[in-house]
């Protein structure tokens, strides 16, 4: 049976001139679930964190603009059920107003490109949902088995490779973004393999070629097989305990309802007695599999849930604003500084959030975004549990539970966090109870409306594409700078950092490293000639206040961030350290 065959079997059908945009978007989120998990795999750390958000950011964008031109053609639009939405529209209006109030509006509205839950992120992260539930159905679950079942099959075969060519104490050091992110995925595809395995005879029929039936099974093994070592290896035991969990929440589905004990019930409590297992015996065999290796073994840094909810609640008592709204997205990091104990050093964590995701979500959005976006997560796991007689169902919802409980447990990563959003928008996009149409073409007046509505948001999208795309340039060439300044090019440094300054003005940190930066070139051309001659001191004088203004840009930007502080305040110490001819002109 040829290609072609098999692509009709999978139902990928043709589309008329209305549907194009339709289906371009639709094709692009497929595009970007495909890529998405290479970006934080351990054997592609040479790709920066910044692509990441931005090629995400602008698949995710294009994909919406095209679904909004679908809707100008068609004059209607499905949208999720009243409260889905509502809850969607308050939570993003919550996160904008504390990122705009916030003392740090770039660092809070944008993350650098690089954060989990900017409000940026939190945008990517809607949009990915809305778009799920708007254009895809449940014949495309058909191609989707097979696309996550080699995504997870390849994401672990790099990971195990890095297992292998790198100590494994080494791993966690050098990783691209968290360790815990990984781990949280290569337990999101266990649990998948697992499901796609006891589920064989939907997979079968969603497949009906025999020959991609048995890929698709001999790829499940290796997966389950693959995942299990990875888990084994990394010892991450709350991953262990979240798949506990979420296979006892569907056992008390199951006996909530009265189902008598039939094939699932066994599969599930088979599936329940074999992770227990395995979480009880893998410190055992991490240690053989160390012992084996020679070296040190890797050690889960145990989130402290107790430190990161007191974080949080010293973060609303300080006024009424942080109680309401927070003190803005992605912030979580100055209150960790303020609040940590003094003598607390952990390394290898991340402290640009709290360890556990919903506690940095009540922190930086205060109670009222805390509590929407519980609602919103919630709203849809308890509204899915009616349809959970369906197969496919069953497996979104366990695979959305599992991600669900890891926020409780774990930091949320930008890939886990699109992944989780994802698989919400496929949970209710075939259930037309929670759908919301709207249409166009009755009214006059509505013609307008939607019209002026669909062109403002295709102009914000095209105008959020060109700052994005500005900001990431200017990103890679504030990393160009700081490249050539580790390599004693303090010239081409300087020239780059300014470069990323006219590309994006809005970020303190480019203004103080190239403060930095020019004092160091002032120090490296001062330090064996005499500052007598006049030519000379007007050069160092120049130079001095570019640097002190520079420096000062910066504290006004971002005036709650320290380093801005230390760096205006260590411009003199270090000029004086290193040259005192120049302190006696600065004196």
């Amino acid at each position: 049976m040829n290609i072609l065959e098999n692509i009709k079997r999978l139902n990928i059908k043709k589309f008329t001139d209305k549907e194009v945009f339709y289906y371009i978007s639709k094709y692009l989120i497929f595009f970007l679930i495909i890529i998405l998990p290479f970006y934080f795999l351990p054997n592609t750390t040479s790709f920066t964190l910044v692509n990441k958000i931005f090629i995400s950011s602008i698949l995710l964008f294009l994909a919406f603009i095209c679904y909004i031109s679908f809707t100008l053609i068609n004059k209607q639009i499905r949208l999720p059920n009243k409260i889905i939405f509502s809850s969607i529209v308050l939570f993003l209006i919550i996160a904008f107003l504390s990122s705009f109030l916030s003392k740090a509006k770039y660092y809070s509205l944008y993350g650098l490109l690089s954060s989990s839950h900017s409000f940026l992120a939190y945008l990517l992260y809607f949009i990915t949902f809305l778009l799920v539930f708007i254009t895809f159905n449940r014949e495309d679950l058909k191609i989707l088995l097979i696309v996550l079942l080699f995504i997870f099959f390849f994401a672990n075969i790099l990971t195990i490779l890095s297992l292998f060519q790198k100590p494994l104490f080494q791993v966690g050091i050098y990783f691209v973004g968290s360790l815990s992110d990984l781990v949280v995925f290569t337990g999101l595809g266990l649990l998948f393999s697992m499901l796609i395995l006891f589920n064989k005879n939907y997979l079968k029929e969603s497949l009906k070629n025999k020959y991609t039936f048995y890929i698709a099974i001999i790829i499940s093994i290796l997966n389950l097989i693959f995942s299990t070592f990875i888990l084994i290896v990394l010892n991450f035991t709350g991953v262990w305990i979240i798949l506990v969990f979420s296979f006892l929440v569907l056992l008390f589905y199951k006996h909530y309802k009265y189902t008598p004990l039939d094939k699932e019930s066994i599969f599930l409590i088979f599936s329940l007695i074999i992770i227990l297992i395995a979480f009880m015996f893998s410190p055992y065999l991490n240690l053989l599999i160390n012992k084996f290796y020679r070296i040190p073994p890797l050690l889960e840094s145990k989130p402290n849930l107790n430190l990161t909810l007191d974080i949080a609640i010293n973060s609303i008592r300080e006024n009424i604003k942080n109680a309401i709204i927070g003190i803005g997205p992605n912030l979580f990091l100055y209150s960790w500084l303020r609040y940590k104990p003094i003598f607390l050093s952990q390394f290898l964590i991340r402290f640009d959030q709290g360890f556990s995701f919903i506690l940095t979500t009540l922190a930086e959005l205060g109670l009222l975004g805390f509590f929407v976006f519980l609602f919103f997560i919630f709203y849809i796991i308890l509204y899915s549990v009616n349809k959970l007689e369906q197969t496919e169902t069953k497996i979104l919802y366990l695979l959305s539970l599992f991600l669900v409980l890891s926020l409780f447990y774990y930091p949320l990563g930008f890939v886990n966090g699109i992944y989780l959003f994802f698989l919400l928008g496929l949970l209710i996009s075939s259930d037309k109870d929670s759908t919301w149409h709207l249409n166009f073409h009755d009214k006059k007046i509505k013609k307008i409306s939607s019209f002026v509505i669909c062109i403002i948001l295709i102009l914000s999208l095209v105008y959020g594409m060109y700052l994005i795309s500005s900001k990431y340039l200017a990103n890679i060439f504030y990393t160009k700078g700081i490249l050539q300044f580790q390599n004693n090019n303090l010239d081409n440094a300087i020239n780059n950092v300014i470069i990323s300054i006219y590309l994006d003005t809005t970020s303190d940190l480019y203004y103080r490293d190239l403060s930095f930066l020019i004092i160091q070139d002032l120090i490296r051309k001062t330090q064996n000639i005499s500052t007598s001659t006049p030519g000379i001191q007007q050069y160092v004088l120049n130079s001095l206040s570019t640097a002190i203004n520079y420096a000062n840009t910066a504290v006004l930007l971002n005036p709650i961030e320290p380093l801005n502080y230390s760096n205006l305040a260590n411009i003199y110490q270090n000029v004086g350290i290193n040259n005192p001819q120049i302190l006696s002109l600065v004196e």
